[in-house]
């Protein structure tokens, strides 16, 4: 029998921080699980370290694309593989989960099916595993029996995503489109689960957020959108129009009431009006590239005359 809980690792050379965040995985107390971890095309030992690690449990399995595929594609490669389980749960390869985790999340969502995912709450670490922060930002609308309120907190309130690595109920997830190659794709995951059903945070610090210098969030925005999310547009990318449009688009998917999907548009509208400078950013740095590309062509035609 498939246990209840499946956990997709995916990874790019994820070097030495792999290899502890197995650990902490395998290392958990609840342990009726598969974990799946799905190498993209990596170029260093990330390979090699998630096969050592297949070789000791029987729980890992391990695969590998044969070109990089970019990092959307493969956290919704992993989600594929590790199907035919009622759990899902997304790891990153530099993050660590103290022991209790999985127990403590699957005990919060099993026998409650209004709960959609279950988290607890983060400590952010250095590479030595020193203590940096708490990270303190709290969602207690995310609990919210309504829908709207669960929605316009996970909208409204800035937040750094960590809830995209708990536990997840799978039909849930698979009603949504994962992870899009767009900036900003976890936030709107994140909104579109809370249309289905509650977030729930256990109250414990049991999730461990690595902090270095190759995370992609130190990344501009508009950069990230490019390399990490892939998104489309070559020299023009609008990260914040499309973010907007894909929270038109999850509305109207939704399984809301017309007074509830009104309600929904409202606070959307109210997201708008405290980020308008946002999407006159995304018009500017448009502006700048374009001049950017008028210059050298201008350049070249008078070498030409």
């Amino acid at each position: 029998m498939r246990p209840p809980l499946a956990i997709g690792l995916p990874v790019y050379n994820g070097g030495s921080l792999l290899e502890p965040a197995l650990e902490s995985i395998l290392g958990q107390s609840f342990g009726d699980f598969e974990l799946h971890v799905v190498d993209n095309a990596s170029t260093d030992s990330s390979h090699e370290i998630a096969r050592a690690a297949a070789a000791r449990d029987s729980r890992v399995r391990v695969h590998r694309n044969e070109d990089n595929i970019g990092a959307p594609r493969n956290f919704n490669r992993a989600f594929e593989l590790a199907e035919g389980t009622p759990f899902f749960k997304w790891a990153a390869h530099d993050d660590l989960l103290e022991r209790p985790f999985l127990e403590r999340c699957m005990e919060r969502i099993t026998d409650d099916p209004g709960c959609a995912l279950a988290f607890t709450r983060t400590r952010v670490v250095d590479l030595e595993d020193r203590v940096l922060r708490d990270y303190d930002v709290e969602l207690p609308g995310a609990s919210s029996p309504d829908p709207v309120v669960r929605y316009a907190e996970l909208l409204l309130t800035p937040h750094a995503c960590y809830e995209s690595f708990g536990v997840f109920r799978r039909e849930v997830l698979a009603r949504t489109p994962r992870i899009g190659a767009y900036q900003g794709s976890d936030r709107c995951l994140l909104a579109e689960v809370a249309l289905y059903g509650r977030i729930e945070h256990v109250p414990e610090f049991l999730y461990r957020s690595r902090e270095h210098g190759a995370r992609s969030v130190r990344v501009p925005v508009h950069e990230r959108a490019r390399h990490w999310f892939g998104q489309g547009g070559g020299a023009f990318v609008f990260p914040y129009f499309r973010f907007l449009g894909e929270h038109l688009a999850l509305l109207r998917r939704a399984p809301l009431t017309p007074r509830q999907r009104l309600a929904c548009a409202r606070r959307l509208a109210t997201w708008l009006s405290r980020n308008w400078r946002l999407l006159r950013g995304d018009l500017r740095v448009a502006a700048r590239a374009a001049v950017g590309r008028v210059a050298p062509a201008a350049a070249r035609g008078e070498e030409g005359a």
